[in-house]
């Protein structure tokens, strides 16, 4: 039954759409999981435009090489796309925020947040204390996208 729908549709094709649909979920759901399925795919693709195979040597190829390539690559993707975390769980200032100024544009509140403009662009923001909005800030730190501040004392 397999084998009547490779003369009903190329499989050169049908990998390459597969290779495809799953690169393109791995884009809206990153779990860098199912790039390696998608090069799986592509590869199979690749073979099959060189060589004919039958459709159990194209599924077990897919199933092999889609292993193999996330045993192989896994980690070195992850470091690449998920970028580095600091090992004692300190703010890193990649970005130059450590040490803004902010506006509080929704005021924060302990254990619940607000929301700061810092450059133009809105960031969620953590304090100590409550501070009321249109107050300046200093930030202090940064946890993951949340801004840690402090208001800035006027003297």
């Amino acid at each position: 039954m397999m084998d009547a729908l490779t003369g009903w549709i190329d499989p050169t094709y049908a990998w390459l759409v597969l290779g495809i649909v799953l690169f393109v979920v791995e884009l809206l759901n990153p779990g860098v999981i199912l790039i390696f399925f998608s090069m799986g795919a592509f590869l199979v693709a690749v073979l099959c435009r060189a060589v004919e195979l039958p459709v159990i040597a194209q599924v077990l190829t897919f199933a092999l090489s889609s292993v193999a390539f996330l045993m192989a690559l896994r980690k070195w993707f992850k470091n690449v796309f998920a970028g580095r975390v600091a090992k004692d769980g300190a703010c890193s200032d990649d970005d130059g925020v450590l040490g803004a100024t902010a506006i509080v544009t929704e005021g924060v509140r302990p254990h619940f947040g607000g929301r700061v403009e810092l450059r133009g662009t809105q960031w969620g923001a953590e304090a100590d204390a409550e501070i009321p909005a249109g107050t300046p800030v200093l930030v202090i730190g940064k946890r993951s996208i949340t801004l840690i501040v402090k208001p800035i004392e006027r003297g």
